[in-house]
C-alpha cells in the first residue's frame, strides 16, 4: 500500500494535465470473470490508498477520484477502457489491469496517449521492450516472473532436486513463467523432463 501510495504522488506532481480541483485517476480490473479473485482485491486496495491520501489531504491540496472499470478478463473490454480513460475522461494516470495479456493490449496505447499506468500484471512482457515493445510509459508493481523463478530454482538446488516436470497456463502470465523456467533452468543444472500447458477454464487435466 506505501509502495502505491508514494509512487501515485510521485506520478501526479510530476504530470503537467493536473489543473481542475479533482485529480481523476482511470483503475481498471477483473472485477468478473476468471481472474475476479485477484482484480477484486486489487480495487480494494486502491480504494483505500485513494481514501488515504485523501483524507491525508490530498495531494497539493487536490483529492483523488478514481474512475473504476471492469476489465472481465478481457483484452477488448480493457483496450475500450484505456481508450475511455485517457481521451473521455482525461485522467493523470491509470491503475491496472489484472492479468498479463490485457497489459500488453493496453501499454501501447498508454505511451501513444502519455498517459503513465501503473500495473499490478504478474508477467515481465508489460516491461519489456524488444519484440514486446516500448514500455515508457509502464510501471509494474508485482515482483518479476524471473525473480520468482530464481527463487523457485534457490530452493530445489538447496534440497538437492536436478528434475522436474513443467505444466504452465496457456495465458500470458503462464507463457511468461514457462519462458523464464526454460531459459534459467541449465544455470542451475535443472533438467525439464516434461512440459504441458492448461487453459485457464479447463477443469479436466487428465
Amino acid at each position: 500500500m506505501k509502495k502505491l501510495a508514494l509512487l501515485l504522488t510521485l506520478l501526479l506532481l510530476a504530470s503537467p494535465a493536473i489543473a481542475a480541483d479533482t485529480i481523476k485517476l482511470g483503475a481498471f480490473f477483473d472485477l468478473s470473470g476468471r481472474a475476479a479473485f485477484i482484480g477484486t482485491p486489487t480495487k480494494l486496495v486502491a480504494e483505500m490508498v485513494v481514501d488515504k491520501i485523501n483524507s491525508e489531504g490530498g495531494i497539493n491540496g487536490k483529492q483523488l477520484e478514481l474512475v473504476i472499470g471492469d476489465t472481465e478478463a478481457n483484452p477488448a473490454k480493457a483496450a475500450s477502457l484505456a481508450k475511455k480513460f485517457i481521451y473521455k475522461d482525461n485522467v493523470v494516470a491509470i491503475i491496472g489491469p489484472t492479468m498479463t495479456d490485457t497489459g500488453m493490449t493496453v501499454k501501447a496505447m498508454a505511451g501513444k496517449g502519455k498517459t503513465p499506468i501503473f500495473m499490478t500484471v504478474g508477467g515481465d512482457p508489460v516491461i519489456m521492450g524488444g519484440k514486446f515493445g516500448p514500455f515508457d510509459w509502464v510501471f509494474k508493481s508485482p515482483q518479476r516472473s524471473s525473480i520468482a523463478v530464481k527463487r523457485l530454482f534457490d530452493y530445489l538446488r538447496a534440497k538437492g532436486l536436478t528434475k522436474i516436470a513443467l505444466l504452465s497456463a496457456a495465458d500470458g502470465f503462464g507463457k511468461d513463467g514457462a519462458r523464464w523456467i526454460k531459459k534459467l533452468a541449465p544455470e542451475y543444472g535443472i533438467e525439464i523432463l516434461a512440459e504441458e500447458s492448461f487453459g485457464t477454464r479447463d477443469t479436466d487435466m487428465t
